[in-house]
């Protein structure tokens, strides 16, 4: 991240003028929680929703000049005292998935911010949840086919390509 200069500082103050106003401390505080599941080590052309390690580590880096991230525990008991402070946001991680240690802690880490990991305990020991069970299937049926037509066992043809069918005009 670039360092800030004078004009730079100004944008930065008055942006942080607009959240205060958009979410206030105090008694009329709102708190913001980022809901994430995954943060992939690359981008991956079947999980086009899933931020990459690259894109997380970006988005982080502008909510931490811009939010107060708090632990989701404090900031819900802050809530309710009406303690909160301006721009509060609390970051959650939900399913428990592996790069949520592997990739996500290591950037939250780094940039000194703090999350709350849900996790489900069912495929601690093994196994996986249904949605990924179905998008590993396409993933493994398409690097399949890939394989066949680079050998050579399957031919792809556009549909352009072949004679069209029907009765020619007299």
């Amino acid at each position: 991240m670039r360092g800030l200069g004078d004009e730079d500082g100004v944008v930065l103050t008055v942006w942080k003028q607009v959240f205060r106003r958009l979410s206030p401390g105090g008694p009329r505080a709102r708190l913001a929680v980022l809901i994430f599941h995954r943060v992939l080590p690359a981008p991956d052309p079947l999980l086009p929703d899933e931020p990459d390690a690259r894109w997380f580590e970006t988005q982080m880096q502008w909510v931490s000049r811009w939010f107060n991230v708090l632990p989701l525990p404090e900031a819900l008991e802050r809530l309710g005292r009406a303690s909160l402070p301006e721009r509060a946001l609390s970051i959650t991680f939900d399913d428990g998935y592996a790069d949520n240690y592997h990739v996500a802690f290591e950037v939250l880490r780094r940039l000194g911010l703090t999350a709350t990991f849900f996790v489900a305990t069912r495929f601690l020991h093994g196994g996986q949840m249904w949605n990924d069970t179905l998008i590993e299937t396409v993933r493994a049926a398409t690097d399949r086919f890939s394989t066949c037509v680079r050998l050579g066992w399957v031919s792809v043809r556009s549909r352009a390509s072949k004679p069209s069918v029907g009765r020619s005009a007299r």
